[in-house]
């Protein structure tokens, strides 16, 4: 994504750029002032679904002033899920939720008065444009739209994918990781959905084909009785002539219908739509039940009214009969990642500080 330009050292007080990065992160991805390379870019260029937690630190910057306690109440959630005893690496004056807050709020302010100063600070990036550190400073200022210098680091892999996955791995709740992928569709393009209808007997086999293709940005399941799965197909075909006749929406809806109701969303990124074409139509002849196996969105309008009503908690519940049943049994499997993933490793490196300190 980013060519090795000349370095751009304009403002930077002859401080070298491993002076200007944030020295936990020179140690964990040994990086020597060589290897970097400095660089003006587009704040928002450096959106990605593998940074997940991007998009929750925008809603949180988008929503603070109408909407202050669902703002707050996503951005606490996903802190504690990034970090799980409230304290970021590296930084002593980040301990608990008012610490985060108060200095995301200042970046916020600073950033909407005056540009990135470069002489302070660099965000390292790798050679792919994923960001290594500096997440807040990214996401205040994407929404400002300003441009940010970076460091770009050749031949670094990030340690981890902080993806949807490393979030419902760490706990975060159904209702808080669709509000942070709706917001995640705000501000990347080129998005589409697969809705993998219960025709497919298994679709598994469908999943991995898209994730091998394209990659796969966010994935929502949700069981639906008949009545619901027969409106849903009449608003994602609304397009199509045949929609307005009610014998010909109860054939589609019938076909398409499977016994567990089972139904599968993928979001996945593609800049190629003919390519997205072709992996439909591909999929459809591997599973032999022709246009009935699944839909795939052909534009960004068409996938954000999709994303709406999957995504949207009262829209989702108006239009696809979300039971008490299924919430039930998403809260159960939400407090069972939670304590597997979250709490019992916590309880564990505690243990293991006690030990080393003894």
């Amino acid at each position: 994504m980013f060519s090795e330009d000349k370095a751009l050292i304009t403002g930077a007080k002859n401080m070298t750029i491993i002076e200007r990065l944030q020295s936990h992160t020179v140690n964990i991805y040994q990086l020597r002032e060589d290897d970097l390379v400095e660089k003006w870019v587009d704040a928002r260029l450096l959106l990605h679904p593998t940074r997940f937690d991007l998009f929750a630190k925008l809603y949180y910057v988008r929503n603070r002033m109408d909407n202050k306690a669902e703002a707050v109440k996503v951005y606490k959630e996903h802190i504690k899920a990034f970090n799980p005893d409230l304290k970021e690496p590296g930084r002593e004056d980040k301990s608990g939720y008012d610490d985060f807050l108060m200095a995301f709020e200042a970046l916020i302010e600073t950033f909407s008065r005056t540009d990135f100063d470069a002489s302070q600070s660099l965000v390292p990036i790798t050679e792919d444009g994923i960001i290594l550190d500096g997440a807040h400073r990214v996401s205040a200022l994407a929404y400002c739209n300003k441009k940010v210098n970076v460091a770009i680091c050749k031949g670094v892999v990030p340690k981890a994918n902080f993806d949807y996955r490393y979030f419902k791995d760490r706990g975060l709740s159904w209702d808080t990781m669709d509000i942070i992928a709706h917001e995640m569709l705000q501000w990347l393009p080129d998005i589409y959905v697969a809705c993998l209808w219960p025709k497919m007997s298994d679709q598994s086999q469908a999943f991995a084909w898209i994730e091998e293709t394209f990659g796969i940005v966010y994935e929502r399941k949700v069981k639906v009785n008949y009545p619901s799965f027969r409106k849903l197909i009449k608003k994602v075909y609304e397009n199509q002539p045949w929609v307005n006749e009610p014998n010909s929406v109860d054939d589609k809806s019938l076909h398409c219908y499977g016994f567990n109701g089972q139904l599968r969303f993928l979001f996945f990124v593609s800049r190629d739509l003919d390519k997205v074409l072709f992996i439909k139509e591909k999929i459809r002849l591997m599973y032999g039940v022709g246009k009935h196996a699944l839909h795939i969105t052909d534009n960004e309008l068409e996938t954000r009214e999709i994303a709406r009503i999957l995504l949207e908690t009262k829209l989702r519940k108006e239009w696809l009969d979300h039971s008490a049943v299924n919430s039930l049994s998403e809260k159960i499997q939400e407090r069972w990642y939670y304590f597997k993933k979250v709490q019992v490793i916590d309880f564990k490196v505690k243990v293991a500080k006690l030990l080393s300190v003894k």
